[in-house]
């Protein structure tokens, strides 16, 4: 291996976020297909904007991979969204241990942070400094994520959930569409809408508090902001289920890299006159997934419709999404 990768690959893991296996988004469908009761609905939402702000559906994770790239333009011709091949970096064997270490601090980090959303009330953000477990190095400026501004702090945000699709549409605006109907005989089950926190964090005064109670993290509860980021709605239909997630992406600069599950077939389709990726997964152990991706042209929008039925055809899905598209 390239001694400059194997650098590179370090720091990511030093810098990287509290993050769950590398699996996440098959996980997340799962748990999401599983949820009947409405107590455990609750919970999916709640813990489905962490999943969603450390790269589930935006590539950066060796779990994702394609086998070959294909970019999405928008009207002008210029590329806005690309899948492509993984790029990641085995992990060398004089640093399994330390990967190891590094994957149960992260999971430490995510209980944390998953636990306290738990307990956040709808509309309010909070800041978690953790007391890093490295040598001082420094301070690390992260590529402008809104959600780690550092990576010792970690900001928690808990949107507005909605059983009612004309009262997500009343908070979002002309934002992004809510359809109360979609192709298919799909219905509007429940939405929710989620924005990022005010950076407005005293990284210093955490740091002292964390030393002064000889705590290893540290929470202070701050102000979300109005600046969108992200959305999500649940269509339900005698074929199934289906997931739209509508995520703000003007923080990342050039086009999107999106990713795709191992074992995924991907195909550039047209939506609404739009281009767009539709993925499909189907794993040796029954794991089926269908999913459309594109980029609101003019905007970093984008847009993710998965479903998990297999009853719903590729025909049909497709339809689904224009429907999405064309609605008023």
């Amino acid at each position: 291996m390239v001694q400059n990768n194997t650098d590179k690959w370090l720091e990511e893991l030093f810098q990287s976020t509290a993050v769950p296996p590398s699996d996440v988004k098959q996980r997340v469908m799962k748990v999401i297909e599983k949820k009947e009761t409405k107590e455990e609905d609750v919970k999916v939402k709640k813990k489905l904007g962490f999943f969603l702000a450390i790269g589930l559906l935006v590539g950066g994770s060796s779990a994702f991979a394609a086998l070959h790239t294909i970019q999405l333009h928008d009207e002008k011709g210029e590329v806005v969204y690309e899948v492509g091949p993984s790029n990641a970096v085995d992990v060398p064997a004089e640093y399994e241990d330390l990967f190891k270490q590094i994957q149960e601090e992260n999971q430490r980090k995510n209980n944390i942070v998953n636990a306290h959303r738990e307990t956040m009330k709808p509309g309010s953000a909070a800041a978690i400094y953790f007391v890093p477990k490295r040598a001082p190095e420094g301070e690390v400026k992260m590529a402008g994520n809104p959600n780690r501004p550092h990576p010792d702090l970690t900001l928690v945000t808990n949107g507005f959930s909605y059983t009612a699709a004309q009262d997500l549409q009343k908070k979002l605006g002309d934002q992004v569409k809510v359809p109360a109907d979609l192709a298919g005989g799909l219905r509007f089950q429940e939405g929710g809408v989620d924005y990022f926190a005010k950076n407005d964090v005293d990284l210093e005064l955490l740091r002292k508090e964390a030393e002064q109670t000889k705590k290893d993290y540290v929470i202070k509860e701050i102000e979300l902001s109005d600046k969108l980021n992200e959305v999500y709605m649940s269509y339900k239909g005698e074929k199934g289920k289906i997931l739209v997630i509508v995520k703000n992406l003007e923080w990342i600069e050039g086009p999107i890299r999106g990713g795709t599950l191992d074992g995924t077939k991907v195909e550039k389709v047209i939506i609404g006159g739009m281009e767009a990726v539709y993925g499909e997964t189907n794993s040796p152990d029954g794991f089926h997934l269908k999913n459309i991706e594109w980029m609101n042209s003019g905007s970093k929008l984008s847009y993710d419709l998965t479903t998990r039925s297999k009853e719903i055809s590729k025909e049909d899905f497709i339809k689904i999404a224009e429907s999405y598209v064309t609605a008023k």
